[in-house]
């Protein structure tokens, strides 16, 4: 029971970083990213061969193999996920109104998977990679390795929650919020809308590379058939019922949905006869919950909270 807490633990806490950068990206901005789950899977992907040692094939399949330390890997991910948002973005948010936004990026996402999935030498293909490196697994071992990869998650989580919501009080924030509610009021008070949304989409999915990284981590394993559609919902679901625009709110969100909806129906007796009954109960509490959410609490749990002038944080 103590060794499923800490694993729950640790998912959730990755699942928070996940929900924090989509929040930057929908909530705040009101970037609907349906392919937010596909920078997380890069994430994972740059993590993974920046960490491992070459391929050796045919057994396995991957480019580079740079056999650089974990935190060299982490920050490649953030960084090379980051400008994979720009230039996706630099293309995808110019001149296209917000649902074919999310059109383009749900094609991407569908795309990307095909590619990966059949060309076998970029990262494994549908076998995906696997023996992905922990972080200082020679020096602990069993349980106080999970401890510690949880503690680190945790750390590195609130590292993310304190920068998400710098962004959110400042000047910058303030920004975003008003091209979210009125695009074309915020240009004509000089606001440069496709400036500031590509720089949240950017921002966004270097938070997205940075979970991607901890996943593959955590898991040791990667491969296409870990990222679909429905784990981007998923995530989305966290940032709506907890609240958009609200990081506290994404927080509360990624618990309810992902820790208690998402890990409680492991431990009926029911469904551990049944595996299949796991992910079909799962889902279907998260649709009833959905469904209560927009009935009664649209705004989520935690809503958005208006910011005044005066709180805004003044940045040189």
């Amino acid at each position: 029971m103590i060794n499923f807490f800490i694993s729950a633990s640790t998912f959730v806490a990755i699942q928070t970083i996940l929900a924090l950068g989509l929040n930057l990206q929908y909530g705040l901005a009101g970037l609907l990213n349906l392919a937010y789950i596909f920078f997380v899977a890069m994430g994972a992907y740059v993590f993974s061969v920046v960490t491992l040692p070459h391929a050796n094939p045919p057994d396995t399949s991957y480019v580079l193999g740079l056999h650089q330390p974990f935190l060299v890997g982490l920050v490649s991910a953030a960084v090379v996920v980051g400008i994979l948002g720009f230039l996706i973005g630099a293309v995808a948010l110019r001149n296209l109104r917000a649902d074919y936004f999310a059109i383009v990026t749900l094609t991407i996402a569908a795309g990307a998977v095909q590619i990966i999935s059949q060309f076998t030498p970029l990262f494994g293909g549908t076998e995906g990679i696997f023996n992905i490196p922990q972080p200082l697994g020679g020096v602990f071992q069993g349980q106080s390795y999970d401890v510690f990869f949880l503690a680190m998650c945790v750390v590195i989580g609130a590292v993310v929650f304190v920068i998400v919501e710098l962004l959110r009080k400042s000047p910058f924030g303030l920004a975003l919020r008003a091209v979210r509610d009125d695009q074309d009021a915020a240009a004509a008070m000089g606001r440069n809308v496709y400036r500031l949304k590509i720089k949240a989409f950017t921002a966004g999915c270097s938070v997205a590379g940075l979970g991607g990284a901890l996943l593959a981590s955590f898991v040791t394993a990667f491969s296409p058939a870990g990222w679909s559609l429905s784990e981007t919902l998923l995530i989305l679901v966290c940032v709506f019922v907890g609240g958009a625009a609200n990081n506290y709110g994404a927080m509360l969100g990624t618990f309810l949905v992902i820790g208690l909806l998402g890990q409680v129906p492991t431990l009926i007796p029911l469904t551990s006869r049944n595996p299949d009954l796991v992910a079909d109960s799962r889902y279907i509490l998260i649709g009833l919950l959905i469904i209560v959410f927009l009935r009664w609490r649209s705004r989520g749990i935690i809503p958005e909270r208006n910011v005044r002038q005066s709180d805004v944080e003044v940045t040189s």
